[in-house]
């Protein structure tokens, strides 16, 4: 579910338009509701935030010198085959930085940062459309191939390896075969040293074999 956050830039509970509210829940249980010049506020590792606003809604002019930045939440679907890294570009979206990571199940979690929701929109709808690529790709980095190209590459080098093993396979089993015609060799009417001395070379070849 696409969520967007927007951070207070101040510790907003001294302010006089900082206002709480006990709200009972079942088993007896009763938590503070917060708000801050009439919207809903939360705090998480020292920041206040709020999530009241949609992307598209507009900031109420009453928070609006209040706010430091913004933060959206979405999950794209991973039929969209986007490519995963950082987006940015200041000439078309502004302060807006996304970062679009590994899929987990069918999705790819992405999260975009920006001082207000404008530019965080523009970006948002250009990686969702397959209209922007990604400046740092987590793709490419180390070999400068997608993960297409990194995928054919494997399957290619998986194929010469079971063709390596068929043959080392059928060689092995060729070796075998000499192996026993010879050992039958020398049961025949060979003199005795020349016998030894095959034996001691078929021990030996079968060791290496």
């Amino acid at each position: 579910m696409a969520q967007l956050h927007v951070y207070f830039k101040y510790e907003i509970k001294d302010l006089a338009e900082f206002e709480t509210t006990d709200v009972n829940e079942k088993h007896g249980n009763v938590h503070k509701k917060c708000r801050y010049k009439g919207v809903r506020v939360y705090r998480d590792r020292g920041v206040w935030y709020t999530s009241d606003f949609d992307l598209e809604d507009p900031i109420p002019e009453r928070i609006l010198k209040d706010i430091t930045d913004v933060s959206f939440h979405d999950y794209l679907p991973i039929s969209t085959q986007r490519e995963i890294g950082i987006y940015r570009d200041g000439r078309r979206f502004g302060d807006a930085v996304g970062e679009l990571k590994e899929p987990t199940g069918s999705s790819y979690p992405l999260e975009i940062r920006a001082k207000g929701p404008k530019n965080v929109a523009k970006l948002y709808y250009a990686i969702r459309n397959g209209s922007v690529r990604p400046k740092e790709s987590w793709e490419s980095e180390q070999s400068g191939k997608s993960r297409q190209e990194l995928k054919a590459e494997l399957k290619r080098l998986e194929l010469i390896v079971r063709g390596k093993s068929a043959l080392l396979e059928s060689e092995s089993l060729r070796m075998k075969r000499e192996i026993e015609r010879l050992s039958e060799i020398s049961q025949g009417l060979w003199p005795w040293c020349a016998k030894s001395a095959l034996r001691n070379l078929l021990n030996e070849f079968g060791e290496t074999s």
